[in-house]
């Protein structure tokens, strides 16, 4: 079987680069056995507006990126919590784990304005849940959570705009938030060490997305791999899977390969 696991499109938000590279991955995914997106994939509202005004959907999405007949995979994100209900995939052959990376670090942003009252939250569903709860279960009241609070997400965001330009703007607010952004971003394999401890797997590769900081790390005894964004400040990779073996490269390398596909613009 052979596997692509990208994340991180944020389609619907106006910085957003993914729109550009949907055609030519309708054209590879075809190579594929099937295509898994790892989270992020819309970025609050489950459709958006194609340039020329045709409207997709996750279904479309779905189906536009399907491969070798079986349409992708929509895994949940921060962004899309109840986007599906499939929060993980792993691939036996490699011994891959994919999901989209909050979870492993019990919230979704540590800078967002809301984050302090939704782990609060987080706290309490997942206090309530048996001793048996594995740590799958722990993931899907975690996104029960995020879902709850979508709404009040979504409305604080339509009062502050979705241009490309504020996106780079509330980087700078307040004026701590870079710090606490940077801190996060740049310690983040150093804190996943402890804690992936609870996987109830440990698998040889963890394939995930969330932070936008595209990258290669060792963790222990396992390799994890952070295919970044289509966001401003970042860049789209790409995970491969193909039998037991995991590949990982720039997207746009891997969209260059076909000569039929170029060119790219994101």
């Amino acid at each position: 079987m052979k596997y692509l696991i990208l994340s991180d499109f944020h389609l619907g938000h106006s910085g957003s680069r993914a729109v550009d590279a949907l055609s030519a991955l309708a054209k590879l995914a075809p190579s594929y056995d099937r295509v898994i997106l790892n989270g992020d994939t819309f970025d609050r509202e489950h459709a958006f507006e194609m340039p020329g005004g045709k409207s997709i959907d996750p279904q479309d999405l779905a189906s536009l990126l399907g491969g070798r007949g079986n349409e992708a995979l929509l895994l949940t994100g921060n962004h899309d919590p109840d986007i599906s209900t499939q929060h993980h995939f792993f691939v036996e052959e490699a011994d891959l784990l994919a999901l989209h990376g909050d979870y492993i670090f019990m919230r979704s942003a540590p800078w967002g304005d809301l984050e302090a009252q939704m782990a609060n939250d987080v706290k309490a569903r997942l206090a309530a849940l048996p001793t048996t709860a594995n740590y799958f279960d722990r993931l899907r009241e975690f996104r029960a959570v995020q879902s709850s609070w979508g709404i009040k997400i979504i409305e604080q965001d339509r009062l502050r705009g979705r241009s490309a330009f504020f996106y780079f703007l509330r980087q700078f607010i307040p004026p701590t938030r870079p710090f606490r952004v940077a801190w996060y971003v740049f310690n983040w394999p150093r804190l996943l060490l402890d804690a992936a401890r609870p996987l109830p797997v440990a698998p040889k590769t963890l394939a995930i997305g969330h932070t936008h900081r595209p990258g290669e790390w060792k963790v222990g005894n396992m390799r994890v791999l952070n295919t970044g964004s289509h966001m401003p400040l970042s860049r789209p990779y790409a995970v491969e899977v193909e039998g037991a073996e995991v590949r990982f490269l720039p997207l746009r390398q891997l969209l260059e390969r076909a000569p039929k596909i170029v060119p790219v613009t994101s």
